[in-house]
């Protein structure tokens, strides 16, 4: 249940993120840059949007969202969101500071490298068939 409300949480604060007037474009830009273009727009409505195309399997802009591809960035994210958010592994981020632009970079990398990992195994299975 933990698991639920800290999803929800985070739903909420990334839609008030993206109805942001001044950086919103920029911040639904990003969210659908590191996952599917699926998600945009569920980031512009409800919370309770986000979440559920979060649990879907769909395919958009090239890249299928499953359990697979969900789980791996889950991973590859809160691993990103440790190093760029102190705290943010022992559940009590600290804000202040923005995070360097480089190490936003390595995150975005980071997620871009399981993105072109899984597209090259479809690839593979495909050519083995």
């Amino acid at each position: 249940e933990g698991g639920e409300a800290l999803r929800a949480a985070a739903a909420a604060v990334t839609v008030s993120l993206v109805a942001d007037p001044i950086n919103g474009a920029v911040v639904s830009d990003s969210f659908c840059a590191m996952l599917t273009q699926g998600f945009r727009a569920a980031l512009e409505g409800a919370p309770d949007g986000i979440v559920a195309v979060a649990d879907a399997e769909h395919t958009s802009g090239g890249r299928t969202w499953n359990a697979g591809a969900r789980d791996e960035l889950r991973g590859v994210l809160a691993q990103a969101v440790g190093s760029l958010l102190p705290g943010a592994a022992a559940g009590s981020p600290q804000l202040g500071e923005a995070p360097s632009a480089a190490a936003v970079q390595l995150a975005a990398e980071q997620v871009e490298g399981v993105w072109e990992r899984i597209e090259a195994e479809g690839r593979e299975r495909r050519n083995s068939r």
